[in-house]
């Protein structure tokens, strides 16, 4: 019986420092100890239960290989029955140890077979924090790295096969670097559920709202298009953004979405597009300021389902159908651009650095881009940060393809 009960042990420690450690990367408030207790009460070891013990612990400095780990010990005095008379009775311990190898990718190219599936040319900066660069594609050339003064830099670098770096360009990871891994990660947010495309808040109408003066629009559904100029800044209230060409609405023609010289701030926003043609996410132009944070983890009144998704292009739409920043533009986008069907373009100097025209936010998304689509392309000195420590607004971070069992 008491073997029984130690195999038990076993596994519900097993369990729940796997469990742990996905609530570290998790963040958002997630707590990896309570966590861990309540997943080892589901096992039937309920801390402070029968004189269970359940000790979750961070393991520091961390085991060789692993960015973090959490250590789990469950304890239990066992019953007895004849062995009373010779014998105290006895504790059980069972534990366990888990660790991840990162906080997940803030880039990610879904493409398995493309070469150059992720480019960085003529001397474009990346720089991830805290976070990965993972390349699902298996080309001999998946990943490209070119051009003076071009560089690629993250916490981990993991790609599926080969990559080329030249021209005085460099690729280089804070722990780990490692090519043709055979490896591929998951679409985190495929399992996602899209927004309902509704009716148009123009009562069926098409809508193509031009503004260069400056205005405010409000969630909801717009089959047509948005363009955004002008000096003054225009403002999208907090909530979900639908833009489509769905359902027999406006005038056949994909949606456009777009900023050129002008400025968009939008707060605790999700962009939607959904269309069957070549739908385009746009900003461009030197004078181009563009301030677009996701739904916050845990925002009340918002589609869950968007949470950490600044721009969402859904996989209906074609491949042509693109998401660019261009021209010089600066932009600061707090969550995910998502695109798992399109590539993913910076170029001409766009860069995403401080915005004055748009209000502080306490949006604890604010800091955090990540990129995930079929392809990225990233060009003609553009500069894409990721700079902060808060991964719970780059989206499903806490795969589990990323959490290993190490004792």
């Amino acid at each position: 019986m008491w073997e029984v009960n130690k195999r038990s042990m076993q596994s519900a420690a097993d369990q729940a420092a796997v469990a742990a450690v996905v609530a570290y990367l998790a963040g958002g408030g997630s707590d990896p100890a309570a966590t861990a207790q309540g997943v080892a009460a589901n096992f039937g070891f309920a801390n402070g239960n029968n004189g269970v013990i359940v000790t979750p612990a961070s393991v520091s400095p961390s085991p060789t290989g692993y960015d973090a780990a959490y250590s789990v010990t469950i304890s239990q005095p066992q019953p007895q029955y004849f062995s009373a008379l010779i014998l105290s009775a006895p504790t059980i311990s069972a534990t366990a140890t888990a660790g991840t190898t990162s906080n997940g990718p803030c880039i990610l190219s879904l493409n398995p077979t493309a070469n150059s599936a992720f480019s960085d040319t003529g001397g474009s900066a990346v720089s991830l924090t805290d976070c990965d660069l993972d390349v699902n594609s298996n080309g001999t050339t998946g990943t490209v790295v070119s051009g003076g003064g071009g560089s690629v830099s993250a916490q981990n670098i993991n790609l599926n096969g080969g990559d080329s770096v030249t021209g005085g360009a460099t690729l280089a990871a804070t722990n780990r670097l490692t090519t043709n891994t055979g490896q591929t990660y998951p679409d985190p947010y495929q399992h996602r559920t899209a927004p309902t495309v509704g009716s148009c808040a123009t009562n069926g109408a098409g809508y193509n709202g031009n503004f260069n003066s400056g205005g405010t629009l409000y969630p909801g559904t717009y089959c047509g298009s948005l363009s955004i100029g002008g000096s003054t800044a225009f403002t999208l209230k907090p909530g979900v953004y639908v833009f489509t060409d769905q359902n027999g609405y406006g005038s056949g023609s994909a949606p456009q979405v777009k900023v050129n010289n002008g400025t968009l701030c939008a707060d605790g926003v999700t962009i939607y597009v959904k269309s069957a043609g070549n739908a385009q996410v746009q900003f461009s132009g030197n004078s181009t300021n563009v301030y677009l944070i996701a739904p916050a983890p845990g925002t009340s009144g918002l589609n869950g389902e968007t949470e950490g998704l600044a721009i969402w292009v859904d996989k209906v739409a074609p491949t042509n159908a693109s998401v660019s920043f261009t021209g010089g533009s600066t932009q600061i986008i707090g969550g995910a651009v998502y695109a798992p069907n399109n590539t993913v373009t910076f170029s001409g100097g766009s860069s995403n650095t401080s915005i004055t025209q748009c209000p502080v936010s306490t949006n604890p998304c604010v800091g955090t881009t990540q990129i995930l689509s079929d392809k990225v392309s990233i060009s003609g000195g553009s500069t894409l940060t990721h700079s902060s420590s808060n991964n719970s607004c780059v989206g499903d971070s806490a795969s589990s393809a990323r959490v290993k069992l190490i004792q």
